[in-house]
């Protein structure tokens, strides 16, 4: 049964046009000290490194999609100036479509910022160490965790506070569970003398162990309804597939498939990968809500879940198709009390107001976490750094910088955040905005359609902005238009993911969020090579000039205007208007290229059941300026789109009862009304049973013809 999609995100390229030779894309990813840029010279040559090197030796034995190559561009005289500007916010570029200038010394916020003391460089100095804090295990073993790592990143970042100038800096403990594997592997069976073929798994966190199981193996596809109709899965391990959709949400969870394989009666799961050549980390069950600072009862899911690379899923459903196939299946876990802590700092504010300005994100990563969330934490130090530096008498708020353990171990309630908001309750109602630091910038990749190939973008990794209020949207966006340089996107008024989802939002305060995660995110493939530091310091700018509007802004209204449904209003206290979405600002530069370009839809399953769901969502489209969500439109030519027109949205669904070939159509309208549209084509069929389909759909035709001689009759009486 689909689920309306709360969050949604955006998949639109304004610059570097994907060839439309697929296989000859050519990916680009500047090394940190390669990305060679000079300025004030009257001739230089520019280098630019396509694709990446892997930085340790860990990545050396990861798969990846680009190889490295180091090629000289261009060479240029007198246009070195124009060209560099060009090449530098994406190759081939005609007419930009978005403002995104680089920042320079025309820069007012830049300038300031440099001369605080902070620089790409010295971002990437914290970025590096964090990294390399979080990879000292090795292997699946790496990540801040509730383990050495975790409390050597929240002692690294406690003296980052310190040296930054925070005052009151503090390390705030918690106790939550800790589900930790032990030990955890699973081997195709040989059988027949041959040996065992071992596959590279990782656990889904939270989840039931089990003990050397020996089980046969079922495939689900993506674990949609009409996929499991006629599987006997009852005492067997279930392959499903999974991509992330809309590069957020792992498509299990959109589909159920993991509680519909335990209905089943299933004994275990293996996730692999359709797109992405690792193994990815995420929760699956509930470790226990934090109350008191002390964890609950936990509540596991009731059985293994182990992830797989694409690779590795590849081999396993060959084997599958090949015949029946047995794998073992090993899990040992345990689940013990644990310590953590989150990291706090604060900068006291005038005495204006007495309201109050959190910033800040989770440091907690699965494995290196460069993007997720390595980067976003060297991202606060720095702006830490910078407003301590800022004079008291010009700070109208007191602001509170939080290093949020837990976010990817459970759910937010179970882990730091529900310890943070539970001891600030005294300022629940004061609070102007909580700016959540997470995803700080990173080259884009892409599935293009359903190839099952990533591409790079060639441009940033595209964003979205998430708001409780238009007033706070705007403040984003124009932060957004002045420092980005690839593709954003406007989410739908509380729509709660990174570390807004939960307690934080719960608890009815205005947030904000300006975030990107690319598609290798959770996996060991978010190395920091995958990032430049220009990249995260340009995204650190983008959160000084948001928390500096935040500073300057009228006392109480955008507490009285925020529209996060958790918040109530104390006695005698009354809501202000928002800003209307018309009042929004616009992109300065906008594109003038016409209607949007290059658009790509993804469709799972790729060959649906009757009576059972299909899954859509935006692969991407070139458009201009941050692009709204119900500015895509969706056609499924099915009975059921007659009766109930599916909803605007970046991510939609519906079903058809008729077998045969379906189209599906996606329409994208930019802001100027302008529109394009693709269609794809799906074989929809009726599935094994196609002949009880067709039974059915015989006697309720007879039984239509019986209805209509019966009004017949009536009628001539």
């Amino acid at each position: 049964m689909l689920t309306t999609l709360n969050v949604s995100s955006i998949f639109m390229f304004r610059r570097k046009r994907f060839p439309t030779n697929l296989k000859d894309a050519t990916p680009l990813c500047p090394e940190a000290d390669g990305h060679v840029l000079r300025r004030r010279q009257p001739r230089f040559t520019i280098e630019l490194f396509l694709s990446r090197q892997p930085h340790n030796s860990r990545s050396n034995r990861l798969k990846e999609e680009d190889q490295m190559r180091k090629l000289p561009i261009l060479s240029v005289g007198k246009y070195s100036i124009f060209l560099m500007v060009l090449v530098g916010i994406g190759t081939f570029l005609t007419c930009p479509p978005f403002s995104h200038a680089l920042p320079d010394e025309k820069d007012a916020l830049d300038q300031s910022v440099r001369g605080s003391g902070i620089s790409p460089e010295s971002i990437r100095v914290h970025h590096q160490a964090l990294v390399d804090i979080a990879t000292k295990a090795g292997g699946f073993d790496s990540g801040i965790r509730l383990n050495e790592a975790g409390r050597e990143a929240g002692e690294y970042l406690l003296r980052g506070y310190q040296e930054a100038g925070l005052s009151n800096v503090r390390s705030e403990e918690f106790f939550p569970n800790r589900w930790w594997p032990e030990q955890y592997d699973l081997a195709i069976i040989g059988g027949s003398g041959k040996p065992d073929q071992r596959l590279n798994a990782f656990p889904l966190w939270n989840c039931e162990g089990a003990d050397h199981l020996e089980l046969e193996v079922v495939y689900a596809g993506y674990g949609i309804s009409g996929e499991f109709r006629s599987l006997d899965v009852k005492g067997k391990a279930v392959l499903i597939h999974m991509k992330r959709i809309l590069h957020f949400i792992p498509s299990y969870q959109y589909t159920k498939a993991l509680d519909t394989a335990r209905e089943k009666g299933a004994k275990a799961i293996i996730v692999a990968e359709a797109i992405v050549d690792s193994p990815t980390g995420n929760p699956v069950g509930k470790i226990g809500e934090i109350k008191n600072q002390k964890a609950q009862t936990p509540n596991l899911f009731p059985m293994p879940v182990l992830s797989l690379s694409k690779s590795d899923g590849e081999i396993l459903k060959k084997r599958l198709d090949g015949g029946a196939t047995r794998v073992r299946l090993n899990l040992k876990c345990s689940v013990t009390p644990g310590k953590a802590q989150n990291i706090v700092g604060e900068l006291p504010g005038n005495g204006k107001t007495n309201e109050y300005i959190v910033v800040g994100g989770h440091y907690d990563t699965w494995f290196d976490g460069a993007v997720d969330n390595c980067g976003a934490q060297a991202s606060v130090l720095a702006m830490a750094k910078y407003f301590s530096q800022m004079p008291q008498t010009l700070r109208n708020r007191t602001l509170i910088f939080a290093s949020l353990f837990g976010h990817e171990y459970g759910s937010n309630a179970e882990m730091g955040h529900a310890a943070f908001v539970e001891k600030r309750s005294d300022i629940q109602n004061k609070i102007t905005c909580f700016v959540n630091i997470d995803g700080a910038g990173s080259w884009g990749w892409e599935e293009k359609g359903d190839t099952g190939e990533i591409l790079p973008t060639n441009a940033d990794d595209k964003g979205g902005i998430f708001a409780t209020s238009w007033a706070l949207t705007a403040i984003g966006r124009k932060a957004v238009y002045k420092y980005a340089k690839g593709p954003w996107g406007q989410y739908p008024l509380n729509s709660y993911v990174a570390d807004l989802h939960g307690p934080i939002s719960g608890a009815g305060w205005p947030c904000l969020l300006l975030i990107s995660k690319h598609i290798y995110y959770h996996s060991p493939l978010d190395t920091i090579d995958r990032i430049t530091p220009d990249q995260v310091y340009r995204r650190t700018l983008m959160n000084i000039s948001v928390i500096t509007d935040l500073l300057e802004s009228p006392p109480g209204y955008l507490i009285n205007a925020d529209a996060n449904p958790n918040r109530k209003l104390r006695e005698g206290e009354k809501a202000q208007p928002d800003l209307t979405r018309n009042k929004l600002p616009q992109n300065p530069n906008p594109w003038t290229q016409g209607a949007p370009t290059e658009l790509s839809v993804n469709i799972i399953p790729a060959k649906p059941y009757v009576f059972s769901p299909v899954i859509t969502w935006v692969s991407y489209f070139k458009a201009d300026a941050v692009e709204m969500e119900d500015q895509v439109s969706w056609d499924f030519g099915n009975l059921l789109g007659l009766v109930k027109p599916p909803k605007p949205n970046l991510a939609s669904g519906s079903m058809y009862f008729l077998p045969g070939t379906k189209k599906i159509s996606m329409t994208v309208t930019d802001s100027q009304g302008r529109s394009s549209s693709i269609t794809r084509e799906i074989m929809v069929s009726a599935g094994q049973y196609g002949f009880i389909y067709w039974i059915a759909v015989a006697l309720v035709g007879l039984f239509c013809l019986w209805i209509i001689k019966v009004i017949r009759r009536r009628a001539t009486r």
